[in-house]
């Protein structure tokens, strides 16, 4: 599972951000969020076919199913505020 990160500065985020980084390979792809519906966007660069953003990883496991839960790895990227050519599509960090 990849989410984007609300804020690498949040609690949950404390243990990941100095030991858990990790590069997410990607080739480009947003979506633009209106009122009624997502649009699928690709943003890629025009001398690689693929790229690396920057990421956390953390293994965790639901509390309340109990101790024998399974262990999940999940990921998030991590953003930062968008430059003047996205800006009109990109939905932001918040």
């Amino acid at each position: 599972m990849v989410t984007l990160c609300v804020s690498v500065t949040m609690p949950a985020f404390r243990d990941a951000l100095e030991g858990r980084r990790c590069l997410v390979p990607a080739s480009g792809y947003e979506w633009k969020r209106n009122d009624v519906r997502k649009t699928p966007y690709v943003i890629m660069q025009s001398d690689a076919p693929l790229f690396a953003l920057a990421g956390l990883w953390e293994d965790w496991r639901d509390r309340t199913a109990g101790t024998g839960a399974e262990w999940i790895r999940t990921c998030t990227v991590v953003t930062c505020p968008s430059n003047e050519l996205i800006e009109p599509i990109t939905t932001e960090c918040r």
